[in-house]
Formats: structure tokens, sequence, C-alpha cells
């Protein structure tokens, strides 16, 4: 059964108009013929409250838009991958119980507590800020953990560059899920001794 309206859709059976996503522009409810023509996308919105057949709706754990596409039409939230593969790294993926999207603030280098610290990261906001040789570090204040700050290493070689089993963007997209961005204050952080490049001297496994 053809769920989806959008014009050549190949896998109209496995999600409904709403859900198909652009390739042209990345938004949801048309495609890349009907991309620049507001009276096209105006026709697709009257399709927008359709949804799947029950017995063929998403059955992925995390899933929460089951009624819009099915098992094989879910994308994951973390990789973006489409159907059931996942990206090595993804928090989402067959090895996600042996993933954390947390890592040891003493396992790389310098210690980026101080900085993070000094900024009063406000419960269920995350923080980032430079960790040498083009990495990052993000904090982020846990409201389950009592405030207590949990921290994520975004390592330069670790962006996808060299292929998709390399990119953390999976892990860090599950460490910043539902956490607000907070901005960081660098009047606060020059009151800190300066970070050193050649610190960083570590890669995120």
């Amino acid at each position: 059964m053809a769920y989806c309206k959008v014009k050549h859709c190949r896998y109209a059976a496995t999600h409904t108009t709403v859900a198909h996503k652009c390739g042209t522009c990345g938004g949801y409810g048309h495609g890349q013929i009907e991309c620049a023509d507001p009276v096209a996308i105006r026709h697709l919105s009257f399709f927008f409250l359709e949804t799947v057949a029950p017995d063929d709706r998403c059955s992925a754990p995390l899933c929460s838009n089951r009624a819009t596409h099915t098992t094989a039409g879910h994308t994951c939230r973390y990789c973006d991958v489409f159907a059931e593969g996942h990206l090595r790294h993804c928090p989402d993926g067959l090895n996600a119980e042996s993933i954390s999207i947390t890592d040891d603030p003493l396992s790389i280098g310098f210690d980026p507590r101080p900085n993070a610290e000094s900024q009063n990261v406000l419960p269920g906001n995350y923080i980032m800020f430079y960790g040498g040789m083009g990495c990052f570090w993000y904090a982020r204040n846990n409201p389950q953990l009592g405030g207590a700050l949990e921290y994520f290493f975004l390592h330069s070689d670790s962006h996808g560059q060299y292929g998709d089993d390399s990119s953390d963007i999976p892990r860090l997209r599950a460490f910043t899920n539902s956490y607000r961005m907070q901005e960081f204050r660098d009047d606060f952080a020059n009151q800190l001794p300066p970070v050193d490049d050649q610190s960083v001297t570590g890669t995120n496994e």
C-alpha cells in the first residue's frame, strides 16, 4: 500500500506524506519536485493527517512518531540512517548497550572541569568549549543526577570525515538530546589558565 503522496517517491509504502523528507531543503511534507512550488506543497498538506495502518506502524524501540511510518521507513534520530541500519557508534544501534554517551573528563590531556564548573550550567542545559587542536568538550547538567555535570569529548578526527564508522556525531546528538544549549561565557573562562593545544594528545575510543 502506498501512503506517501509526494510525486515520484520511491518509498511510498514506508511512510506517509507528512514524514517525507525533501532531498533539497531537508524539510518534511514534500519532495524535490514540489520544493519550490507553494501551490504543490499546499496540495500535499491535505494528506498530512493520514497515518500508517496499525499493523504496519514502526516498531523501533524509541520511535516517537510510529503512526507516520513503518519499521522499514524509520530514520534514526541520532545517525540519520534509514530503515534498520545504524552507524557503528550510534547509541540506538545494535551495539547500543556497549556505547557510552559520556566520557571521563580525566581521560584526555587537560582537565575540562574547571572551565565547565565556572559557567554555572543550569539544570537541563549544556555548554561546549574548545579543547585544543580542533577538539571540543561538552558538559551538561543532568537534573536526574542532582545537577552533576557530565562530559563528552569530540575529537577533531571524529566528525565522520574519515568515514561514517569513525563518527562520534551520533553519540554527541544523544548526549545533547533534550538539553538546551547555554552560551559559554568567555568572561568566566578568562579567569582560568589558558588551554594548551599540546595537552590534547588522546583520542576518543
